[in-house]
């Protein structure tokens, strides 16, 4: 049996030191030289001696027992060994930026200001309101919201310049290695005319009625005037078949010119809320006929977030796209 006068050491309480082959200083000059393919440049960005650089470069190949760099009169290139190296260096020097941030966010919470993307017509009907709601919640932190092109911000987030998005349509298929979709929802897209309009006093028009009609479309709109796109749409219409009448260059003037009469136009639901209310506008139901657009909930899977991203998606976002699917099941049923 085995007995010890002093008192029992668990394994797990020995704390065993790590012998890492390479310091910090050293990962930041080989990305250094790694970036300006010189020894001398990549010391002057770091404020250290050429000499110095050197000495670095061979502890750390020495230590690692590789050689890292093929050295010329011309330039300095990376080896195999020394490309596997770097991706690991960036991702180590990432972290560490990562972790820097998070503290001082910690350390000073009025900081943690929250940068909010989204495309254009989210961001000029849906992201103002969403935003009222949360500044209700939290009024101490800082929001700013940027409006772009749906491929605009999607970049954005993939280069951390954007904490959280929301965007209309496809994710530029070079960005999805480095984005995430959080959260997926439709928004309806939906016919409106003039008050004065006919189909005023029509429940539901169908499909074929829309032939009948002068549309007005937007100037950005793919393939060129072309009415709505084609994958949008769930239903039997022959788009080829619909009249585009003229073009303008915001939703904002198509609203106007369908409301003094110039024809009919399909817009996203959310831009018409007002008008409806005010009976500016008159939006008709169509049998048979779903026009709907995907909305993606967008973050980054390469950049650190903070957690002002986790409230605004718990707090607000979840709610919208929660009761968003709720009246597009409740539609579907009826």
């Amino acid at each position: 049996m085995l007995t010890t006068n002093g008192p029992t050491t668990l394994l797990e309480d020995i704390e065993v030191p790590l012998n890492l082959p390479f310091t910090l200083n050293q990962l930041q000059l080989m990305d250094a030289i790694a970036r300006t393919g010189n020894f001398t440049k990549a010391a002057d960005q770091l404020f250290i001696s050429q000499p110095t650089a050197s000495q670095r470069v061979h502890h750390l190949e020495r230590d690692l027992d590789v050689t890292l760099f093929h050295r010329s009169h011309q330039k300095v290139q990376l080896t195999h060994s020394g490309e596997i190296l770097l991706r690991y260096c960036h991702r180590i020097l990432g972290l560490c930026q990562d972790a820097q941030q998070a503290l001082l966010e910690q350390k000073n919470l009025e900081a943690g200001n929250l940068v909010i993307g989204a495309s254009t017509t989210l961001g000029s009907y849906l992201l103002p309101r969403l935003i009222g709601h949360y500044r209700q919640l939290y009024p101490q932190t800082p929001v700013q919201l940027q409006i772009s092109t749906t491929s605009q911000i999607c970049q954005g987030i993939a280069d951390g310049q954007t904490d959280i998005a929301i965007v209309e349509g496809p994710i530029p298929f070079k960005l999805r290695e480095l984005t995430q979709v959080t959260m997926e929802s439709e928004e309806p897209i939906v016919l409106i005319v003039p008050s004065s309009h006919p189909f005023t006093s029509i429940s539901a028009i169908e499909f074929q009625d829309l032939y009948q009609l002068k549309f007005i479309v937007l100037d950005s709109q793919q393939p060129p005037h072309s009415v709505i796109d084609q994958d949008l749409v769930i239903g039997d219409v022959d788009l080829k078949r619909l009249q585009p009448e003229m073009s303008f260059g915001s939703l904002e003037a198509i609203k106007n010119a369908v409301q003094f009469g110039l024809g009919a136009a399909f817009v996203p639901l959310m831009s018409i809320q007002k008008e409806l209310e005010l009976g500016l506008l008159h939006q008709v139901d169509i049998k048979h006929l779903m026009i709907r657009q995907k909305i993606s909930v967008l973050e980054s899977l390469k950049h650190y977030r903070p957690s002002t991203t986790d409230l605004f998606q718990k707090q607000i976002l979840k709610s919208y796209f929660h009761s968003s699917i709720a009246e597009q099941s409740d539609a579907i049923s009826s």
